[in-house]
């Protein structure tokens, strides 16, 4: 889990898009996993600099993991229909 020292910006809040409430920074940092949530620069970057805080706080190999955007939901039910008319 994302630790980060005391910050200014540790319960700060912003709309979660995902779960549809507010929800403080810290939670985006430790969403459950080992990494914070992947939409936090998106949720966070008009508030301050996300972006520079991760670099504080995570490993070079924690960002370039972060950074891996998920598939867009569109891109998996494409693939899902080609691999089952390929089956058909």
């Amino acid at each position: 889990m994302v630790r980060i020292a005391s910050s200014p910006y540790e319960d700060l809040e912003t709309g979660c898009p995902m779960l549809g409430h507010p929800v403080p920074l810290r939670y985006c940092l430790e969403p459950g996993s080992e990494l914070p949530c992947r939409r936090i620069v998106l949720c966070w970057q008009e508030r301050f600099d996300i972006a520079g805080l991760l670099r504080e706080v995570l490993t070079p190999e924690q960002l370039e993991e972060l950074e891996k955007a998920p598939k867009q939901k569109i891109s998996q039910l494409l693939e899902l229909v080609a691999k089952v008319k390929k089956g058909s």
